[in-house]
């Protein structure tokens, strides 16, 4: 059984850390109760994210964590990253730019949970599967119920809508092609 999940990072926020040049291991993913930021609830101990963006109709394949634990926003912010207490509420959105130096780690938006690695892979903005690769990926919400991704044209993604506003699962198969993908490179 699959214990992999996906999830869409924006292009602003790829072109930002790319900005930043932050290339160090995936050590946090964010989730919130909105759909811009997914929630928490797949993201359990010992499960694997892979952090995808779709660019120029390829899935870029930018990291891949083992969740280590699950924390608080406010953990986060003071165990962690040494900022304090953050106020309630969302995150402004100018806090990354405040905080370059935390690269990927600098929280934003409506968080409300932050998922802390136990091992994570390099940042990379340029790392894709082959295109061959893309009609065999498939994701859904239980083993066996996986479908294929929709919009493929001639090896590449019209859009990035097979990956919006959620956290998806990942059949055995695909997890096999993402973590090959992100310990060839």
């Amino acid at each position: 059984m699959s214990n992999a999940y996906v999830s869409l990072w924006t292009k602003v926020r790829c072109a930002w850390l790319r900005r930043v040049r932050d290339s160090r291991p995936l050590l946090v993913l964010f989730g919130g109760p909105h759909l811009s930021l997914p929630s928490m609830a797949a993201r359990e101990r010992g499960r694997y994210c892979v952090s995808v963006w779709v660019s120029h109709g390829q899935l870029r394949i930018i990291a891949r964590m083992q969740v280590g634990r699950i924390i608080t926003l406010a953990e986060y912010a003071s165990e962690y990253v040494r900022l304090g207490p953050l106020p309630a509420g969302p995150v402004d959105h100018d806090f990354p730019r405040l905080h370059p130096e935390l690269g990927h780690r600098s929280p934003f938006g409506c968080i409300d949970k932050v998922a802390f690695a136990s091992m994570g892979t390099q940042l990379n903005f340029e790392r894709s599967n082959a295109p061959q690769e893309l009609p065999l990926l498939r994701f859904g919400p239980k083993p066996g119920r996986e479908k294929s991704l929709t919009g493929l044209q001639d090896g590449r993604l019209s859009s990035s809508l097979n990956f919006q506003g959620h956290v998806r699962r990942a059949s055995e198969q695909t997890r096999k092609i993402l973590a090959a993908a992100c310990a060839n490179s």
